[in-house]
């Protein structure tokens, strides 16, 4: 760290476009300081010990040389200083994370506007450095990477940005996903007031994550699988038809969910053994994402999930008020209770009857 504070003292002197990072980078470049959790606490007890302008020169010092962490090292003089034999994409990796470990411990939060100050896509170009420290780190510093730093999902100049801060004792849960973010859809825009959406396949994503052998997403898509294979598979006639996992319907300007998301959201506050007021807003809430995520004449779909839904209405039919039932019996009326498709789903019939028979509901005579 006395080594990391004379050399901010030197780079002062010099253009920020031209700071020297050979010391720095054959120091920091062998082995990631995540390796071992104590080694973190060690450098946070150090830090403590820097004055506020040591920290600020620091910190503009290390944001110069993250931004150049992946350039080629052209730096000589200390070539023969080789503690391990790693190839480059690994060295690139242990610096570049390195770096910004050492920001937030000296500087506190940095934006990636101000770690990739030449890139228009800030959200983007974390993704990629991210994807390089998962693939080159053994598995215990890429977790306690992702442990001791604490990532927000941010708006800056209507771009999507993350902030990075150290973590403060332990780390907190992950925040609920926002499908505008995930989409760049920033504030105020115009496309926030879509009704839905769908830019990917789910097979697509699905062929993506077992390409690449991925743990976290082989968890999730093993988790997902009976979802993906009835809602995103059986319930559609071909290719054209909407799915589920991917197709996303605005609820408010503040948020969107996918139809799988919708779905799944009814079936738990359905089944909460503890019950809940929640459970009229889960079904409003899945009814209209089904409608607003496809376009009108994609029913082949929209009727699939809609008979689903409404097997949940007959059995949670004492739970839900006389009231919102006669109005999910209009919307049902006209799409999946005609008598053509109750003569070839006869368990829709059934459900039905056991849904709306209380406030008048009767089918067509055979």
């Amino acid at each position: 760290m006395r080594e990391l504070a004379d050399l901010a003292t030197i780079a002062v002197t010099r253009s920020r476009h031209t700071t020297d990072d050979g010391f720095l980078r054959a120091l920091l470049s062998f082995a990631p300081l995540t390796i071992r959790g104590q080694i973190i606490e060690f450098l946070a007890t150090l830090t403590r010990r820097l004055s506020r302008d040591q920290r600020l020169l620091l910190r503009d010092l290390l944001l110069t040389a993250f931004s150049s962490a992946l350039d080629p090292n052209r730096d000589t003089a200390h070539d023969s200083y080789q503690p391990a034999r790693l190839n480059a994409p690994a060295r690139h990796a242990a610096y570049s994370a390195n770096l910004l470990l050492l920001i937030a411990l000296i500087g506190g939060p940095v934006a990636g506007h101000e770690l990739f100050p030449h890139s228009p896509l800030p959200a983007a170009e974390w993704r990629r450095h991210a994807l390089l420290w998962r693939s080159q780190f053994v598995a215990e510093a890429w977790r306690n990477l992702a442990h001791v730093l604490t990532l927000d999902r941010t708006w800056h100049d209507n771009e999507r940005d993350v902030s990075i801060s150290l973590t403060e004792d332990e780390p907190r849960a992950a925040p609920e996903l926002d499908a505008f973010w995930i989409f760049h859809f920033p504030p105020d825009d115009a496309r926030r007031q879509w009704l839905g959406w769908r830019q990917v396949d789910t097979q697509h994503l699905i062929r993506e994550s077992h390409f690449t052998c991925d743990l976290a997403g082989d968890i999730a898509w093993h988790a997902l699988a009976p979802i993906t294979r009835e809602m995103d598979d059986a319930d559609r006639r071909d290719l054209n038809d909407v799915e589920a996992t991917t197709a996303f319907a605005t609820l408010s300007a503040d948020q969107a969910l996918s139809v799988t998301n919708a779905i799944t959201r009814l079936w738990i506050a359905s089944s909460r053994p503890t019950g809940g007021v929640d459970l009229q807003q889960a079904y409003e809430d899945c009814l209209s994402v089904i409608q607003r995520s496809r376009p009108d004449e994609d029913t082949v779909s929209r009727d699939a999930y809609l008979a689903r839904v409404l097997r949940q209405i007959a059995a949670d039919r004492e739970r839900l008020t006389p009231d919102f039932r006669a109005r999910t019996l209009n919307l049902f009326k006209e799409t999946i209770l005609n008598e053509s498709q109750l003569s070839d789903l006869p368990l829709v019939r059934h459900w039905a009857s056991q849904a709306f028979a209380d406030i008048g509901w009767r089918p067509a005579a055979e």
